[in-house]
């Protein structure tokens, strides 16, 4: 995992772009037969019922503890400097239509 890991977090987080190739590349790792063996051979070798959600559970957890500390001026693997603004009165009246309201 920590090869993945190291590969993701290596890249600044500042750009939207490479935090969209950052998801992407995990989303692809933990679908891999690779992911999937790894687990499969942990749970094996512990002699209990492999467990898919555990597995992802531990994954995301390491990767996102990983992430914190590699970009340790970050909280958390998400933007943390935006300001929230408000809709204008057309995006407004857009979500109103499309909410059927």
């Amino acid at each position: 995992f920590t090869e993945l890991f190291n590969l993701s977090t290596s890249m600044p987080t500042t750009n939207k772009v490479v935090r969209e190739q950052i998801w992407i590349r995990f989303s692809q790792f933990v679908s891999s037969s690779h992911y999937v063996m790894v687990w499969t051979s942990l749970y094996n070798t512990a002699g209990i019922q492999r467990c898919p959600i555990l597995s992802f559970d531990l994954t995301y957890s390491m990767f996102k503890n990983h992430w914190i500390n590699a970009n340790s001026k970050l909280s958390s693997p998400c933007i943390t400097n935006v300001t929230p603004s408000h809709l204008t009165y057309d995006e407004e009246s857009a979500l109103w239509y499309v909410a059927g309201y």
